[in-house]
């Protein structure tokens, strides 16, 4: 709507070139003016909008958050309005636009109106992330968490072309990030595993021969039927896989 105005403005101004045109150029500029003003306070709030969202359901899994991808759909509408926006942030009097860069950027650059407050956006949007993933009791799936919703943040910027706004630095220290989480989710999912197969976790002893073998009975009846479920869900994936490996190998 602000563009359309715009543009009949420019029209207006050329049409009634006299001074009995005035009145009309100067409603149209009130128009103009109060839209420009409109869009910049949708922007604040929903950003505002971001920061309060407080749903306190963790989802199962830890896939993609719903705010997540919303987020990043509108990222990209407003992207398509980037020149747009960068004049009516830069005219702007009410927003501090000259706060300090993060470290994800580079300290050289140079942001453009728009590209700070993008970048303040999805500043608010990770915060918000990391607040919900300590809805998870398990770490494994909290970082597992972190790492679908992240990833899918750096993919749409890449997408949506929101690289040429950040830089190439943010992208650059987010993958870092997710490689952490790589690293902290197999710590925290497998290292108890891990350790069972090495001579640090089996030396535990049971004197007596007959508890020996009741907990021998105990752990088969745990551990066997529940083999048997999952070797019967995924057996034929488990075998494509070592026939790969095996073929690699040779």
């Amino acid at each position: 709507m602000y563009d359309v105005v715009a543009d009949v403005l420019l029209d207006f101004e050329m049409l009634f070139s006299d001074d009995s045109g005035e009145l009309y150029c100067n409603e149209v500029k009130v128009v103009s003016s109060g839209l420009g003003e409109a869009t910049i306070g949708t922007f604040v709030e929903f950003e505002n909008a971001v920061k309060g969202e407080n749903s306190r359901r963790a989802l199962r899994g830890g896939e993609i958050h719903p705010v997540t991808r919303y987020v990043m759909n509108y990222i990209k509408l407003l992207v398509d309005y980037n020149e747009t926006l960068n004049t009516l942030l830069t005219n702007s009097q009410d927003h501090d636009l000259n706060s300090e860069l993060p470290d994800d950027i580079d300290s050289g650059d140079t942001l453009s109106s728009i590209s700070c407050q993008l970048l303040s956006l999805i500043t608010s949007l990770e915060a918000n992330l990391e607040e919900k993933s300590r809805l998870y009791d398990d770490n494994a799936l909290r970082y597992i968490f972190l790492m679908n919703n992240i990833l899918y943040i750096v993919q749409k910027v890449k997408d949506f072309e929101l690289r040429n706004l950040l830089g190439d630095r943010w992208i650059r220290t987010h993958r870092g990030q997710i490689r952490q989480w790589h690293t902290s989710y197999l710590r925290s999912a497998w290292g108890k595993a891990l350790m069972c197969l090495k001579d640090k976790g089996s030396l535990w002893r049971v004197s007596d021969a007959q508890l020996r073998e009741e907990l021998r009975i105990l752990i088969s009846e745990k551990m066997l039927p529940a083999y048997r479920s999952f070797f019967g869900r995924f057996g034929s994936q488990l075998d494509k896989w070592y026939w790969c490996e095996w073929s690699e190998n040779e």
